[in-house]
């Protein structure tokens, strides 16, 4: 499956759009690039769906599991809309964007005889993210202005070796530790805002939480020379234990079994665009 959606339109974008530009059909190839990528997005979104659908299916308490009978097409299309939605006005309805798609998600899945009921709200994240996204813009700043000061400086290569380690450090470091900021504070409403009968759910990670994370996945990929990477899985679910908390009372007696189809595919078409659990 993931070989048919996802390699056979790479080769078409790695072959068929320069055989098309070289015929002359330059618009069209334009327009084909625009409907693969709006595709991917399409995948994307069902990907996520599916993949939680899935583990839902598969994960029991005393006998019961999880799931949902939706199949994951309508949210795929909202994925798309919302997802370009989000990047209109300077990117600022990305916060709108992502909480509106947790909801969705999560209002469409169940446990047993229960629903879960998401609420999570964009407003109380809006500041967090204005305060990254002017971090980043900051960040991008100065490395335009570094960049200048190359090309005014007579001997540029002076210069050449702090740019380009202030661009490794930005893209690798600076940049994904800004996300991440706004990463903590949203993951928290939106486990905050998660409910499945009369249970509550909570996520108690703080922003400095997941920066230890972070840098530690970092420093155990880079110091063990990659070797490490095999056990950043392992700590990042280990991080999830640790923090994810819910309270709350079970009526057992009442709590029947799910009538939801099993899943029948997993998380490979999920797997292919390098999306972790959390």
């Amino acid at each position: 499956m993931v070989v048919g959606l996802i390699l056979l339109p790479f080769l078409f974008l790695q072959f068929g759009l320069q055989a098309l530009v070289m015929q002359g059909y330059a618009a069209l190839a334009g327009f084909a690039v625009l409907g693969i990528y709006l595709f991917f997005l399409f995948l994307y979104g069902l990907a996520r769906f599916r993949a939680l659908r899935y583990r839902l299916s598969r994960t029991l308490w005393r006998g019961i599991r999880g799931g949902s009978d939706d199949q994951g097409f309508g949210y795929g299309i909202s994925a798309v809309w919302k997802t370009i939605a989000g990047g209109l006005a300077l990117t600022l309805l990305i916060p709108w964007s992502m909480t509106s798609l947790w909801n969705e998600r999560w209002n469409k899945m169940s446990f047993g005889s229960l629903d879960f009921a998401a609420s999570a709200e964009y407003g109380p994240l809006f500041g967090r993210y204005l305060l990254c996204l002017g971090g980043m813009f900051i960040i991008m700043l100065v490395g335009s202005g570094l960049a200048q000061t190359l090309t005014l400086s007579s001997d540029p290569e002076d210069l050449g070796f702090f740019f380009v380690l202030f661009a490794l450090l930005a893209i690798y470091i600076a940049i994904p530790l800004a996300a991440l900021v706004f990463y903590a504070g949203f993951f928290r409403e939106a486990v905050g805002a998660l409910s499945l009968g009369d249970l509550q759910f909570e996520f108690t990670a703080r922003t400095n939480d997941w920066l230890k994370l972070f840098l530690g996945n970092v420093a155990l990929v880079v110091f063990t020379l990659g070797i490490g990477a095999i056990f950043v899985r392992y700590r990042n679910w280990s991080f999830f234990i640790r923090h994810m908390e819910a309270w709350g009372v079970v009526d057992a007696e009442a709590l029947v079994q799910s009538h939801t189809k099993m899943a029948g595919h997993g998380e490979g078409l999920l797997d292919a665009f390098d999306v972790g659990a959390i």
